[in-house]
């Protein structure tokens, strides 16, 4: 057995601590949300594929359906200037 100093072990256990905390930093920031990914969709791609229907509703002549696109796409993003403006 090897005998240490007991400035040795003291000086390392600052370092195992911050290592171990960057690895769960670390995992939680990279690992968690690509697991997170396959069960929740954004909201921001349902909205902008409403509006991307709608957009092609209009170029299509089809202004009523166009509308209905985007008042559903208000009810997923209602703070959105964007699509509101659409709507007008």
């Amino acid at each position: 057995m090897i005998h240490h100093p007991a400035g040795y072990v003291n000086s390392q256990l600052p370092f195992r601590l911050q290592r171990a905390a960057l690895s769960l930093f670390l995992f939680a920031f990279v690992c968690v949300p690509a697991f997170a990914k396959d069960d929740v969709k954004p909201i921001s791609e349902d909205a902008k594929s409403l509006v991307k229907q709608g957009d092609k509703m209009i170029r299509k002549g089809d202004f009523s359906g166009a509308e209905q696109m985007f008042k559903r796409a208000v009810e997923v993003r209602p703070n959105d200037p964007e699509i509101k403006l659409k709507l007008a």
